[in-house]
């Protein structure tokens, strides 16, 4: 399917279909979501959003972001390289280490600097990672999700090695009027 390249954020909803689900797992089911949800979309970088709605019924459990980023947040790292005098020679050029720490990291050697910690001084580059489409990235892990709800007592009712407490029969992943597919 033809994803949209949302700027805009929108309203993302998770379906999951299922047989009757006993009282005392969709309370539970109810709960882990409240739970995991926002875990789940802090880990992901995408908390930008607006009120999140867990609901259900017997056969269904539905979460529903409202307004959703539509990318991921950028993200900044530091990491820290050698120490400062394996990673320059006497005369301030780099050496292997300084070219392997910049290739490992994705960066130019130029962007490598020396910062001192502790009265040491070591080789730093800032990493930049740029945020990815939200529907990508949900794609990727909604399976995750579904697969991190657990029950006192789960079944698996087919070769799919897939465990929850009544089959499963549909899911369903919509991003504003596009079906995020995982």
């Amino acid at each position: 399917p033809t994803v949209t390249p949302y700027e805009t954020p929108q309203t993302f909803v998770l379906e999951i279909g299922s047989e009757e689900l006993p009282a005392g797992d969709l309370i539970s089911a109810i709960r882990q979501l409240r739970i995991s949800v926002p875990e789940f979309l802090e880990k992901l970088r995408l908390m930008g959003h607006g009120q999140v709605i867990i609901d259900s019924t017997p056969r269904r459990l539905a979460v529903i972001l409202e307004d959703l980023q539509p990318r991921q947040d950028d993200l900044e790292t530091v990491a820290t390289g050698p120490p400062a005098d394996r990673a320059f020679d006497a005369e301030g050029n780099p050496t292997k280490a300084a070219e392997g720490v910049a290739r490992s990291r994705g960066v130019s050697i130029d962007d490598l600097e020396v910062v001192e910690e502790k009265g040491r001084r070591y080789v730093t580059a800032v990493v930049r990672e740029a945020g990815r489409p939200a529907v990508e990235v949900l794609a990727e892990n909604l399976a995750d999700l579904v697969a991190s709800l657990k029950f006192e007592k789960s079944m698996r009712w087919n070769e799919s090695k897939i465990n929850f407490s009544r089959p499963l029969r549909w899911l369903l992943a919509l991003y504003g009027m596009d079906i995020v597919p995982f």
